[in-house]
């Protein structure tokens, strides 16, 4: 992976286990009764901020939700992410470590920066570079602490924002050969690996919270390419801009609306809830959980 130092983050209740990843410490043998959900990801799966827990992120959650609705199997969901990993960072440590967790199901958590050929090179533009820039350090501080200089900040550059962003994103499907190429390649990798061992992966395409949620969301073009590859890899897929956040409030749904787009913890909750439906729908549970027996 492209980032050697883990990024901590800051949760109430757990720390960051013997593999190095943000989650609970799990043995790596997995016991006979459990059924493992190997969940890989960026910030969007350990999403950072006070308001959030472990138990409320969509991978733990979603464990929780399962072992309910199949109480004879024990439900572990492994947190494979790192804040600013792409999929060619996820799919490695799937390679080095997740596999070795034998895993039931694969998620792979897909944000629309994913393709980024290297998180650590120049195009890999980071949020204050476009929020801030060509700010001074005194509005930078404003900006931070100042919840009203912040709502008059946003008012003000909120198009400049939205524009640059667009325009960003946009770049890195059309002019990032480089990047295209090596995500095709991880993708190629993780089929193969996951199809020899029989393991289902599921591809959970999130938006952006930082734009309205309805039929004026300006990536829909993109979330249907990503699902398109995906699904050409034998890959089950669920966009979550269609299936659970549209036409909701996407402030509704951040860290801190205005600042920190990141799902919170309502927005984990209704991704867990989604997933633990299309598990039923699509009957990956042991019939059990159907019976009721």
């Amino acid at each position: 992976p492209a980032h050697q130092q883990p990024v901590r983050l800051k949760y109430h209740d757990f720390i960051q286990n013997q593999f190095g990843m943000q989650d609970i410490e799990h043995r790596l043998q997995k016991p006979p009764d459990v059924r493992r959900i190997v969940v890989l990801g960026d910030s969007f799966t350990v999403t950072e901020g006070w308001d959030i827990r472990y138990d409320d992120l969509f991978g733990p959650y979603l464990a929780r939700r399962l072992q309910a609705m199949d109480p004879s199997h024990r439900y572990e969901a492994i947190l494979c992410a790192r804040a600013g990993w792409t999929t060619v960072d996820e799919v490695t440590a799937y390679i080095h470590l997740c596999e070795r967790f034998e895993p039931d199901w694969v998620i792979l958590a897909y944000v629309l920066n994913d393709v980024e050929s290297d998180a650590a090179r120049p195009e890999a533009i980071t949020v204050e570079d476009l929020f801030y820039r060509p700010r001074s350090r005194l509005e930078r501080w404003l900006v931070e602490h100042s919840s009203l200089y912040r709502l008059w900040f946003l008012r003000h550059e909120w198009p400049r924002l939205k524009a640059a962003w667009q325009a960003y994103f946009r770049s890195i499907y059309m002019a990032n050969p480089r990047g295209i190429q090596r995500w095709h390649r991880a993708m190629d990798i993780l089929a193969e690996r996951t199809r020899a061992r029989g393991v289902p992966v599921i591809v959970i395409i999130f938006p952006f919270f930082d734009y309205p949620l309805d039929k004026t969301y300006p990536f829909a073009d993109i979330h249907a390419w990503v699902a398109q590859e995906a699904r050409r890899r034998g890959f089950a897929v669920v966009d979550l801009w269609r299936t659970t956040f549209f036409g909701k409030a996407s402030d509704a749904l951040q860290v801190r609306p205005g600042y920190d787009a990141h799902p919170n913890a309502r927005a984990h909750r209704m991704v867990g809830d989604t997933l633990a439906r299309l598990f039923q729908e699509w009957r990956l549970l042991p019939a059990v959980a159907y019976t009721g027996k």
